[in-house]
């Protein structure tokens, strides 16, 4: 592990100290600039749960299109035709690719989303979130009857914020997630999300 505060300072250093044959970097919340740093430090690198096109650098990463595109076609499959949209409001490359998917299975049977319909959360606190209930609570009487939240850790915290709101999960809205972290089956009600493979 190295501070990204310090990423050359450090990387130069571990290089220096003992020469690697390659970097295994997960990267999933680095620039294109902070990757290319890395390798213009350590030539043989493969980057882990991002990607970027147009670097000359190799990358594995999920299929989040095909995960997301599954989520949509579930909903629709269960019924579903006015959705809701809950997104990260930081963007990184597995969030724009999620949206891409489930957009994608939507356009399909001509679903579209309301732009009320469209939420924004922070995608690392697992807790109720005020700026996602004053958005719900002025829908009220439009309420979407499922969200796809772009990960695990949204979605719980749009279940605990309707909950606090008295609307039901899944009686009053369905919400699904996308990561299946470890919380998810301990969360009330069990979360239905999308299986990454480790």
């Amino acid at each position: 592990s190295i501070k990204i505060e310090n990423l050359a300072e450090e990387l130069v250093a571990i290089e220096k100290d003992q020469k690697s044959a390659g970097i295994l970097l997960l990267g999933t919340n680095l620039t294109p600039e902070q990757i290319n740093l890395v390798a213009s430090i350590q030539e043989n690198l493969v980057v882990l749960d991002t990607c970027f096109e147009t670097l000359d650098v190799n990358f594995v990463v999920m299929n989040n299109i095909l995960g997301a595109y599954h989520a949509g076609k579930y909903l629709l499959g269960l019924g579903h035709k006015k959705i809701g949209y809950v997104e990260s409001n930081s963007r990184m490359y597995n969030f724009d690719m999620r949206k891409k998917g489930f957009l994608q299975a939507l356009s399909e049977k001509e679903v579209t989303i309301e732009d009320k319909h469209y939420f924004s959360l922070s995608p690392t606190v697992i807790t109720y979130q005020d700026n996602f209930k004053e958005s719900i609570l002025a829908c009220m009487n439009n309420l979407p009857t499922a969200l796809f939240c772009e990960a695990d850790y949204m979605a719980i915290s749009v279940i605990k914020t309707l909950n606090e709101l008295g609307i039901r999960v899944p009686h009053d809205i369905s919400v699904i997630g996308f990561d299946n972290i470890n919380e998810s089956q301990v969360v009330t009600p069990e979360l239905t999300t999308i299986h990454v493979k480790k």
